[in-house]
C-alpha cells in the first residue's frame, strides 16, 4: 500500500517547478525597466532597510494585518457590497423555499415548507400591524417579538436547517463528489455565520466597525473561517485518498463537526497568539508569540483527531494521535500519510503560512546584500522565486 510520500514528493516537485517558471517570468519582465511595480520596489527597499532584530516582528505583523484584513473583507466590507445582498435574497427567498416546496411535493419532509408558510404569515401580519394608526406599548412589544421570530427564522433558522440537511447527505458520498457538493453548501455556511454574527452584535449592542474587543473579535474570526474550514476539511480528505490510493472511510457527523470546528478555531487562535507583535515587534516579543502560535495550532490538530474518533468504535488514543501527527500509523510504526493525517493538519495552515512568510523574508533579506539587486526588484524577485523553487524541487526529489 502507498504510504503517501510519492504524492508529497510529486507536489513539492511541481510547486518547485512552477516557482522556477515564475522566476523566469520575472527575469523577462526585468528586461523592461518601465514595467517595474512601485509596490514591489518599496517592499524590497523596506526589507533592505529593516534591521535583523526587527525582521521577525515585521514579518509577523504583516501576516497578522493581512489576515485581519481578510476577515474584515469577509464580514464588515462584504456587508457594504451588493453581492452579499444578492446572495442572501437568492438563498433565503428563492432557493430555500423553492427547494422546500419541491421536497414536500415529492413526498419528503414538509417541515421546512410549513415553517416558511408560518414565517411568511408572520411577515404579512407585521405588514398589517405596523401600519395601524393606534400605537401602544403592547402593540409595539408584539411587533418586536414577531419581527424577532421572523428574522431568526428566515435569516438563521431556514439556512441552518438546509445546511444540516445537505451536510448529512454528503457524509456518505464519494469524497470527490462530496467535495464538489460542499462547494455548493459553503454559501449556506457563510449565510449562517454572517447572520449569527449580526445577531450577536445586535443583542450585545456592538458596532462591528468600531468594536475590536478580544472576545467579539475572536468570535467574528471564528465565524468568518467556518465556510473555508468546511471546504478545506473535504479537500484534505480528498488529498489523503489520493496520497495513499485508498478509499476514505465512512465519515460520521461527529468527525465532520469536530474537524470543521477545530479547523475554524485555528485562525482566531493563531491571530490571538500573534497579537503581541503589534505592540512588541522586536525579537523578544515576536519569538514567544510565534512559539505560542505553533503550540496552540499543534494542540488543536492533535485534539481534532482525538475527538473526531472519541467514544467511537475506531477510537484513537492521544499517543495514536501524536503518531498520526508525525506521519505515522496510529498503532504500529511506519509512515502513512492517509486522510486523518491531512485533516488534522488543516488547523496548522495559518501558522504554517506565517512561518512560510517569515522564512521567505529571511531569504529575501540575505539576497539584499547583493550589490544593486534592491534597485532591480523584478530581478530580485526572480532570484527569490528561483531559490525557493529549487529548494522545493530538491526536497521533492529527496522524498522519492
Amino acid at each position: 500500500m502507498n504510504n503517501g510520500l510519492p504524492f508529497v514528493a510529486f507536489w513539492l516537485s511541481l510547486l518547485g517547478t512552477l516557482s522556477i517558471l515564475g522566476g523566469f517570468a520575472f527575469v523577462l519582465s526585468a528586461i523592461d525597466t518601465s514595467g517595474t511595480n512601485p509596490r514591489l520596489t518599496g517592499l524590497w527597499r523596506c526589507l533592505a532597510g529593516c534591521a535583523w532584530p526587527r525582521l521577525m516582528g515585521e514579518a509577523l505583523k504583516m501576516s497578522l494585518l493581512w489576515l485581519d484584513a481578510r476577515v474584515q473583507g469577509l464580514f464588515e466590507e462584504a456587508a457594504k457590497k451588493p453581492l452579499l445582498n444578492i446572495l442572501f435574497f437568492g438563498l433565503i427567498f428563492i432557493f430555500i423555499p423553492l427547494a422546500a416546496s419541491v421536497n414536500a411535493l415529492r413526498g419528503g419532509s414538509a417541515d421546512l415548507f410549513k415553517a416558511y408558510l408560518v414565517m411568511l404569515a408572520i411577515v404579512a401580519l407585521l405588514g398589517v400591524t405596523s401600519q395601524l394608526n393606534r400605537s401602544g406599548a403592547l402593540l409595539g412589544f408584539i411587533n418586536a417579538v414577531l419581527a424577532l421570530v421572523a428574522g431568526l427564522g428566515l435569516m438563521l433558522g431556514a439556512p441552518l436547517y438546509t445546511l444540516l440537511s445537505f451536510t448529512d447527505r454528503i457524509l456518505h458520498e464519494n469524497i470527490s463528489h462530496a467535495l464538489m457538493i460542499c462547494l455548493l453548501i459553503a454559501p449556506f455556511y457563510y449565510v449562517v455565520a454572517f447572520s449569527t454574527m449580526n445577531y450577536i452584535e445586535f443583542f450585545l449592542g456592538r458596532d462591528p466597525t468600531r468594536d475590536r474587543s478580544s472576545p467579539v473579535l475572536f468570535v467574528r474570526r471564528f465565524l468568518a473561517t467556518l465556510p473555508v474550514a468546511f471546504v478545506l476539511v473535504f479537500l484534505a480528505l480528498l488529498l489523503g485518498q489520493m496520497a495513499v490510493n485508498q478509499e476514505v472511510p465512512v465519515r460520521s457527523a461527529q468527525m465532520l463537526a469536530v474537524s470543521v470546528i477545530f479547523s475554524a478555531l485555528s485562525l482566531p487562535t493563531t491571530m490571538c497568539a500573534l497579537s503581541p507583535v503589534l505592540s512588541r515587534g522586536g525579537i523578544t516579543g515576536s519569538l514567544p508569540a510565534l512559539l505560542n502560535g505553533v503550540i496552540s495550532a499543534t494542540g488543536l490538530a492533535i485534539a481534532l483527531l482525538y475527538f473526531s474518533y472519541h467514544s467511537s468504535a475506531a477510537g484513537i488514543t492521544l499517543a495514536g494521535s501524536l503518531n498520526v501527527f508525525f506521519g505515522l500509523r496510529p498503532g504500529a510504526g511506519g509512515i502513512f500519510l492517509g486522510p486523518d493525517f491531512w485533516v488534522m493538519h488543516v488547523p496548522l495552515l495559518p501558522i504554517l503560512g506565517v512561518l512560510g512568510i517569515f522564512l521567505v523574508a529571511v531569504l529575501a533579506k540575505v539576497m539584499t546584500w547583493l550589490p544593486g539587486l534592491v534597485d532591480r526588484p523584478n530581478l530580485a524577485t526572480a532570484g527569490l522565486l528561483g531559490v525557493v523553487g529549487v529548494g522545493l524541487f530538491v526536497c521533492g526529489r529527496l522524498l522519492v
